[in-house]
């Protein structure tokens, strides 16, 4: 059985890690798995770079839907930025030129490819039969252009009078987006398409939207390599690190730092008087800053840690991390907070609700807001002793998400998806 996946990377941003796992998961448990991507940022010879088609007439289209997508931005103008998401349109370079670059009897995997793949072009180059799997990394699959939809519901319907978008109306761009992905998927059958979802929430927003409702949606976690991400002393850690602080660390980790869905703004305000209450040292792990944070909190900015190894050594230096994220599929951050024995704190929301188990690998919040997290903030760091006590059930509740675990059960999606039509 051959697999390819699309994904926009292979290691830049926590979807394309994710991705970029399960095919080396794949590889690992004997299947013939690779990737296609835009943008490789591994030395990995099994992720293969797209290429653009070169004729005259490719050239063409590119352009036609590179000016489209432009002349829409310049009319649809975004306002509502505090609304922790992006706004992606379907269309994109790649299309029918990926074809030819995929086996011919190829399951294809789809991951984040928003601003890649024009999936309409894809599925028609590709002709009727084909298998495909769609990961959810996040809402945007489903949805008229957001990534993640602030709770407004529209994706049960057929989107239209966006928050996001100005001028907004019944057929403004998220419902002329929405019908476009409504257009590509109606060109697959009930039983070639199987939709993972990564959380149980995320599976029930497929399962009611309207565009990927009628297909099979599976929940199946990410995963994590428990050899790489595992527990170090915690002490040893911090040295490695350089840090000198012998007191309680609290670490936010996330690719960008930045990123609205991530929260930073939440835990500002959140961490406000916790260095007095509880002498935290608050870690951050990722790129770009955050400079409010060093106002309210003591504060070590790492920056960006690009290997494993060195970032399981960040998350053994901590005895809590922190996931303030109201909107997220799932925050690949957990699992490797878990693995590497360190309880979580955040929001009940998403893969915070499917993975911790409150006062046990965990404290969730009771309320989605920087004084809910502040309370579950507080109660935590009120005895360091217990946080070192979940050490070995954060470490025992990171086997399910084990690398080689969640291989298994996609070889069993993969097989029901090939050998019986997927139902």
């Amino acid at each position: 059985m051959k697999i390819v996946h699309l994904s926009r990377s292979d290691t830049s941003g926590g979807a394309a890690l994710a991705a970029y796992r399960l095919h080396t998961a794949l590889r690992a448990s004997g299947e013939d798995s690779t990737m296609l991507v835009e943008s490789r940022m591994s030395g990995d010879k099994t992720v293969r770079v797209a290429l653009l088609g070169g004729s005259v007439g490719a050239r063409a289209r590119r352009t036609v839907r590179t000016r489209r997508v432009h002349r829409d931005r310049a009319r649809y103008v975004p306002v509502r930025p505090g609304l922790a998401t992006l706004f992606s349109d379907d269309r994109a370079l790649y299309g029918a030129e990926l074809a030819g670059q995929i086996d011919r009897d190829a399951v294809v995997t789809l991951h984040w490819i928003a601003r890649f793949v024009e999936l309409r072009e894809l599925i028609r180059a590709l002709g009727p039969g084909r298998k495909y799997v769609w990961r959810l990394a996040d809402m945007n699959p489903f949805t008229g252009g957001c990534h993640a939809d602030g709770g407004c519901g529209r994706y049960v319907g057929a989107c239209g009078e966006c928050p996001l978008l100005a001028p907004a109306g019944p057929r403004d761009l998220s419902h002329q987006i929405w019908a476009r992905k409504r257009a590509a998927l109606e060109q697959l059958g009930d039983a070639q398409l199987e939709v993972v979802a990564v959380s149980k929430t995320s599976a029930e927003h497929a399962r009611a939207s309207s565009l990927l409702g009628r297909f099979r949606v599976t929940v199946i976690p990410p995963s994590v390599d428990t050899t790489v991400f595992r527990p170090f002393n915690r002490l040893f850690s911090r040295r490695i690190l350089g840090m000198e602080t012998e007191g309680p660390v609290l670490l936010y980790a996330a690719h960008s730092l930045e990123d609205p869905l991530k929260g930073a703004n939440v835990l500002c305000e959140a961490a406000v008087g916790l260095e007095d209450t509880a002498g935290v040292t608050l870690v951050t792990m990722g790129h770009g800053v955050v400079p409010a944070l060093g106002a309210c909190v003591r504060h070590i900015a790492l920056g960006p840690v690009l290997d494993a190894r060195l970032a399981a050594y960040v998350y053994s230096c901590a005895d809590l991390v922190v996931l303030p994220s109201r909107q997220e599929a799932f925050g690949q951050v957990v699992i490797e907070a878990l693995a590497c024995g360190v309880p979580v704190a955040g929001f009940d929301t998403y893969g915070m609700r499917d993975a911790i188990t409150e006062g046990v690998t965990g404290f969730v919040a009771r309320e989605a807001t920087a004084a809910g997290l502040r309370a579950a903030l507080s109660e935590a760091l009120a005895s360091v002793e217990r946080l070192r006590a979940m050490r070995a059930a954060c470490r025992e509740s990171a086997a399910r998400f084990a690398a080689d675990v969640v291989a298994k059960q996609y070889q069993v999606l993969y097989r029901r998806l090939v050998g019986d039509g997927g139902r």
